[in-house]
């Protein structure tokens, strides 16, 4: 079953949720009203999903575009489900422009490099303090004036390209750090990390340019089915990402349950 409106979720923090049914039609099941386009697809691009239907990336130049700008989201969380067996590409990230390619301006970012091993990246600020070494990778001014200092990645220590489907969920919190689940459990967190870049921007899923981070990968578009996407502009809890999963798990069946 798919749940969507505001029954299920108004009221959440939500920025947009995508069934990702037909790339003809992308609307928002939230009451963000944030619907999605899509960059070089059509109705052929469906196929069967997680959940009902989904996606089809090509990994050259297939993306969506989130339609509504949000400015500097703190806290944040992102869901998607996704399948693959072929390693590489950015999976969802949140860029300056909906069409254009920034180099400064990829960040609160998922990835995959090419042994399969899944990134998350956040830009934060230049800290008070910083190594010789540290203060040669910062970054130009954010739009209020402060500059980016290093890339902050946590990682998945196991490979994904498997052929099988995954729920990834991404949180950054501005008391519990940086957080990465996979298929409902916590799998790698840095504690320290607590923002982003300020920059304001949209939200960007299934590829497009990157470069500057750690590992990666040498094809910056994913190559494979993504479904179920989610984005909260808040952090999630730990027992949201593990309901989330258990939910939408193949072969499950809804539970409702309140924060």
């Amino acid at each position: 079953m798919i749940e969507s409106g505001p029954v299920v979720f108004d009221a959440q923090g939500y920025a947009g949720v995508w069934h990702l049914e037909n790339a003809l039609s992308l609307p928002d099941g939230s009451n963000a009203g944030n619907q999605a386009s899509a960059q070089n697809m059509t109705s052929e691009n469906t196929t069967t999903g997680n959940i009902g239907n989904a996606l089809n990336f090509n990994g050259i130049d297939q993306n969506l575009t989130t339609t509504k700008q949000y400015d500097d989201p703190g806290a944040f969380s992102f869901s998607l489900w996704f399948k693959t067996d072929s390693a590489g590409g950015k999976l969802i990230a949140f860029e300056k422009d909906s069409l254009e390619y920034v180099f400064y301006n990829n960040d609160r970012l998922i990835y995959m490099d090419d042994s399969g091993h899944l990134h998350f990246g956040v830009f934060p600020p230049t800290p008070d303090s910083l190594s010789a070494e540290d203060s040669l990778l910062i970054g130009p001014p954010d739009s209020i004036g402060k500059s980016p200092g290093i890339r902050r990645i946590i990682s998945s220590p196991e490979r994904y390209d498997d052929g099988n489907w995954h729920q990834l969920v991404a949180t950054l919190s501005p008391f519990y750090g940086q957080s990465l689940y996979i298929d409902g459990k916590l799998i790698s967190i840095n504690t320290a990390v607590k923002e982003a870049e300020h920059i304001s921007g949209f939200w960007k899923i299934g590829g497009g340019f990157m470069t500057g981070w750690n590992n990666w990968p040498s094809n910056s578009y994913f190559k494979g089915s993504l479904d179920e996407v989610q984005i909260l502009h808040k952090a999630v809890s730990e027992t949201w990402v593990r309901l989330s999963y258990e939910n939408q798990k193949i072969g499950s069946s809804l539970i409702s349950f309140k924060e």
